[in-house]
Formats: structure tokens, C-alpha cells, sequence
């Protein structure tokens, strides 16, 4: 076979930017967030412990855009790979009606994967938060927007692996394929109860009421108009603290599938592990006004040139073969 001009590259470290990166860089945010105090108060507090808050403020934001949009950027490259490695193995697949139905997810899967990882580098670089230095409401809408489109399509891209495994069975190890199927799943209920628990809260909000009601017995008409305003504060501080006790708990809940949701779909890549290990790929230059690559034309050089130094080298054997055997026809002449 004939092997692909151009430098090759192991395709195994692409793993490692996709998957190991973002988990570095959110222990190293959530480390700073959780310890660093800013006007009386971390910038990471019960119970926001969303990946979000932990990037939202300098600077673990630096740390967090620079990290994520590494890996973000590492994803596309990568699901390239995966493409690459699926598309070779439906082939093999004898029926036609799924060898196509394989192609069509895998390329379905691409486009959606790509879309997500561009995502992730918006729900990095627009901050969810309110601030002086031009954070505001609308920037907020923008990093949800993209946090939604980034967790939907990463579960869409762990539902089209396992779909495609059902496909093409000769694709991956029997525990790769299991995996797959656990993380596609577990995708789908951590999103499902994502969903779930922001009904919760709009529930608990519309539910609770914040305003006490006093009833009007002759103890309460006793009282001073003063007595009474402290007594209704008091009550309503204890009302607001308990829903406020139900929600904070519902958006600890949150914060914690929304960790699990992320390291569900990037663990997805860790099973590609196996058919990356024996996997290169090589950067091409193409010719637009031609069908060649530009790679192939310095081969096509390289090639040139050795042909014609084998050929001189040959012809100076030649001619050291010629000059031997007229020696030796003289010495016998002699």
C-alpha cells in the first residue's frame, strides 16, 4: 500500500486534548474559584457549583477559556478520526440497506459534533455573569444558548456511537461497545433530569409564598404599627429562607449532573482509545487548479532525484566494469 506523503502524527494525543485537558483545567478553576475571596466572599459558594461559575470570574476565566477552547478546538479533528475509522469499518457490513444507514449516521454525527464543540468554546468565552467590567443579562442568554446547544448535541453525538455500533458489530471491542451504550444512556438521564429539576425550581418558586400572612386576632391589633413591621420581617425572612433551602438544594443537584453530564459525554472518547492507538493521520496540501497534493510533488521530486542518482551511480558501476575488463584484456593480449 502505498503510503500518504506529508508528516504523519500518532492520533492517540488528540484523546488526551479532548478528554484529559478539560479535566485539568476545571480542577485548577474549581480550586481557585473555591479558594479565592473577593469582597467578603469566594467567588465560588454553596450551591453554585455549576462548571460555569467556576470560569466566570478572573482568574480562573483565563484559565478556563484558554483550556476549553484547547480542547473545543482538539474535538473536530478528532470525531474527523472517528469518522474516518467508522467509514472504513462499514464496509465490511454485507447488508446495503445498513452499510448506508452506518455512512449516513456517522456523517450525521460529525456535522453534530462539530457543532457542539464550537459551542463549547462560546460557553467559554461568554461568562455567566453580571458585572463592571460589561457583563451583563444578554451576554448571560448568549453562554445558556450555547451551554444548551453544547450538552445536547454531546448527547446526540453518545446516542449516534451506540446507534452505529448496533450497525456495524465489528466495530470495537465488546467492552468498548458496552461503554458506548452506558454513556449514551446515561447522557439521555442526566439531561432528562437536568430538565426535570429546572421545573422544580420554577414549582418551588411559584408555590412557596414569600409574603406571610398574620392572622387578625386581638394579640396582633395589641401591637405597635412598629412591632408589627419587625414581626412581619422576621416571617417573611423565615419563609424566604425556606424556599430558598429547597432551591439551593434543587441547584446543588443541578451543578453536580451537570459535572457527571460533561465527563458522561468526553469519557464517550475514551473508547476510541484502541482503534486511535494504531491510527495516524497526515496533513495534506492541496492544489486547487490541479489533482494532486503539493506533498505528492515533492515525492514525485524526491523520486526524480534518486532515479537519476541510482542511474548516474549505475552508469559509474558501468563504466569501473568496462575499465576492469579492458585492463584484464590487455594484461591477456600481453
Amino acid at each position: 500500500m502505498r503510503r500518504i506523503p506529508g508528516k504523519h502524527f500518532a492520533a492517540t494525543p488528540l484523546l488526551l486534548a479532548v478528554t484529559v485537558v478539560p479535566f485539568l483545567t476545571f480542577i485548577v478553576t474549581y480550586a481557585i474559584s473555591l479558594t479565592t475571596k473577593r469582597n467578603g466572599s469566594y467567588l465560588m459558594e454553596y450551591p453554585y457549583y455549576f462548571l460555569s461559575t467556576s470560569i466566570e470570574s478572573k482568574p480562573a476565566s483565563n484559565i478556563g477559556t484558554f483550556g476549553l477552547s484547547f480542547s473545543c478546538a482538539a474535538v473536530p479533528l478528532a470525531a474527523f478520526i472517528r469518522h474516518a475509522r467508522v467509514k472504513f469499518a462499514a464496509a465490511d457490513v454485507a447488508d446495503q440497506t445498513l452499510r448506508d444507514q452506518a455512512r449516513s449516521l456517522n456523517t450525521y454525527a460529525l456535522k453534530i459534533v462539530i457543532v457542539a464543540a464550537i459551542a463549547g468554546v462560546g460557553v467559554a468565552s461568554f461568562q455567566s455573569t453580571t458585572d463592571v467590567c460589561g457583563g451583563t443579562m444578554a451576554i448571560v442568554g448568549v453562554h445558556f444558548l450555547f451551554a444548551l446547544i453544547f450538552f445536547v448535541g454531546g448527547m446526540r453525538y453518545c446516542l449516534l456511537q451506540h446507534l452505529i455500533d448496533q450497525l456495524v458489530p465489528t466495530l470495537g471491542t465488546e467492552r468498548e461497545r458496552s461503554a458506548r451504550k452506558w454513556f449514551a444512556r446515561a447522557t439521555v438521564l442526566q439531561l432528562g433530569l437536568l430538565g426535570v429539576l429546572v421545573v422544580v425550581i420554577i414549582v418551588v418558586y411559584m408555590t412557596v409564598d414569600a409574603t406571610p400572612i398574620f392572622p387578625g386576632n386581638s394579640s396582633t391589633n395589641s401591637l405597635s404599627p412598629s412591632s408589627v413591621r419587625n414581626m412581619n420581617d422576621d416571617n417573611d425572612d423565615a419563609t424566604v429562607s425556606e424556599r430558598s433551602k429547597v432551591v439551593n438544594a434543587v441547584i446543588f443537584v443541578m451543578s453536580c449532573f451537570e459535572i457527571s453530564l460533561l465527563v458522561t459525554f468526553m469519557s464517550t472518547f475514551i473508547t476510541f482509545y484502541d482503534s486511535f492507538s494504531t491510527t495516524s493521520f497526515a496533513v495534506v496540501v492541496m492544489d486547487s487548479s490541479r489533482r494532486y497534493s503539493l506533498h505528492e510533488v515533492d515525492a514525485h521530486r524526491d523520486a526524480h532525484r534518486d532515479a537519476q542518482t541510482n542511474n548516474e551511480l549505475a552508469e559509474a558501476e558501468d563504466v569501473q566494469l568496462e575499465l576492469v575488463l579492458a585492463s584484464r584484456n590487455v594484461k591477456t593480449d600481453g
